[in-house]
């Protein structure tokens, strides 16, 4: 993939022919090595290639009733896209069932190991250092024994959880008393989130799984704000007087884990 200002002419074309295009003349292109360009340019320029994709996307409408996804327009033409890269090749997406995969990871399948799921699944797994808990020894029978050793141990289930369930997930296992707290104060922020209904498809599916909560979702209007809000808190965060109390340098974090640390920091 070649970013737009490396291109210097272009013949559209759309997939799955090749794309027929020339670069600029190597003289004319900056590289990262040069004093004119950095590495941070060139990955901010193909960046706004996956920003300019997402715009496309827009996640599909829910039947609150059935439960199933609906949407407003079910024909091919309306839910596919074309997407033309800086080569000129265009390209087709079903722009509804790749934003469907935020809140149902299931259905798009990843053909490339390194884009698997990962191993973690949101399961909270507490552990404290130097614990320790004796176990009750019961002598069984050598039938029993027999029977075990010929029953072989089932593989777990995977779960892959939407974004709307990892938060319902996240409510369900903190302390009853934060639930309400926490339910209404769900920011919505980073560049996903600019996705056309992806905010109120999550508000329907959390307002849905969690009844006896009153949901509520905050989501800054300003899209450059919800893209850097993380930035920017954390830029809050750390201009506070009392922040450097929480500071963990690294030579502390090496000797004494990170169990450790939130334990005695964090609790």
């Amino acid at each position: 993939m070649e970013p737009s200002f490396k291109i210097k002419s272009k013949i559209p074309t759309t997939y799955p022919d090749p794309p027929k295009y020339e670069l600029k003349n190597n003289n004319t292109i900056p590289t990262s090595s040069s004093s004119s360009l950095s590495q941070s340019f060139l990955e901010f320029q193909n960046e706004k290639i996956y920003h300019n994709f997402k715009e496309i996307l827009e996640v599909p409408e829910k039947n609150s009733s059935s439960g199933t996804t609906t949407t407003t327009t079910t024909t091919n033409k309306d839910s596919s896209r074309l997407f033309e890269l800086p080569t000129g090749q265009s390209i087709v997406i079903d722009r509804f069932k790749i934003a469907e995969s935020i809140f149902d990871p299931t259905i798009y399948k990843f053909t490339n190991s390194k884009l698997s799921f990962p191993p973690n699944n949101g399961e909270i797994s507490i552990t404290q250092a130097n614990e320790y808990r004796p176990l009750k020894r019961v002598r069984k029978n050598d039938d029993d024994e027999e029977e075990d050793s010929n029953q072989s141990t089932p593989k777990p289930e995977v779960n892959i959880r939407g974004i709307s369930q990892l938060i319902s997930h996240t409510l369900s296992n903190i302390d009853i008393d934060l639930r309400a707290s926490l339910a209404n104060n769900i920011i919505v922020t980073g560049g996903v989130s600019l996705i056309s209904q992806l905010t109120e498809r999550l508000y329907l599916e959390l307002s849905n799984n969690n009844p006896g909560l009153k949901i509520r979702l905050h989501a800054v209007g300003n899209s450059t704000e919800r893209i850097n809000q993380a930035w920017i808190g954390g830029s809050v965060l750390a201009s506070l007087g009392t922040f450097h109390q929480m500071w963990v340098t690294k030579e502390e974090y090496n000797e004494v884990g990170v169990d450790r640390i939130l334990n005695q920091r964090f609790r």
